[in-house]
């Protein structure tokens, strides 16, 4: 029975954590684009909703997973400006 309760645990704290990654990924992405389009204050003001879901602590072992994906997502942006 314990072993139950521990797993809907780890099940419920899977899926909060899976909304987060979500959460902050749709927020990279309108930030991108809100810089892309040159609407700066958006753009920072996402950056700062971002970092303020980022200091959660339970986020922090989630973020270094998907720390290359960010990389790539920033050099792809990189890459069309340039265009």
């Amino acid at each position: 029975i314990k072993a139950r309760k521990t797993a809907r645990e780890a099940i419920r704290f899977a899926d909060h954590e899976y909304d987060k990654v979500q959460l902050a990924s749709q927020i990279e992405k309108e930030m991108l684009e809100a810089a892309e389009a040159l609407d700066f204050e958006r753009a920072a003001f996402l950056r700062d909703q971002l970092r303020e879901l980022k200091e959660l602590p339970e986020f922090a072992l989630i973020e270094s997973r998907k720390k290359k994906r960010s990389y790539l997502a920033t050099k792809k942006l990189k890459r069309q400006r340039k265009k």
